[in-house]
């Protein structure tokens, strides 16, 4: 990997506990060990929150995979909810859902995700989106570093 490419930890959140192992395996492929996993969407909340600064916190997750459908706090409500959040309102937040209808794919653009993959995920697909937003991301922060 090179020196600007993403190395982890990511956090990934889907109450389908054979999704989550699915997903962890194919990231565990493409060489991210660190991955934690949060079976909901008050899971991956409470896991966010346990890091005291936020995404600047030494373990904390740098990149989010999160199921759009969830019980409870679903994808979209996390979304909101994390931007909120003191220190995670820029974290890469990537839904990787079975929802293929356009307008669940706009809805989650217009709501401040960073991308939108479809289920099942493949290796190229999630390591080429990881990489594509890692370096958006990127790209923005140093934008912000420069303005301010």
């Amino acid at each position: 990997m090179g020196e600007n490419e993403f190395k982890g930890p990511i956090l990934i959140a889907d109450d389908a506990p054979l999704q989550r192992r699915m997903l962890k395996s194919t990231l565990g492929k493409l060489g991210f060990s660190n991955v934690l996993e949060a079976s909901d969407g008050t899971e991956a909340l409470e896991v966010l929150k346990g890091f005291a600064q936020g995404a600047v916190t030494q373990g904390a997750p740098q990149f989010l995979l999160i199921d759009q459908k969830m019980p409870g706090i679903d994808g979209l409500a996390l979304l909101h909810k994390v931007r909120s959040l003191k220190g995670w309102e820029t974290v890469p937040f990537i839904f990787i859902t079975a929802e293929s209808n356009m307008d669940s794919m706009v809805e989650a653009t217009l709501s401040g995700a960073d991308g939108y993959l479809l289920k099942p995920v493949d290796g190229p697909s999630l390591k080429l989106k990881i990489q594509e937003v890692w370096k958006q991301h990127q790209e923005k922060m140093l934008g912000r570093e420069k303005a301010g």
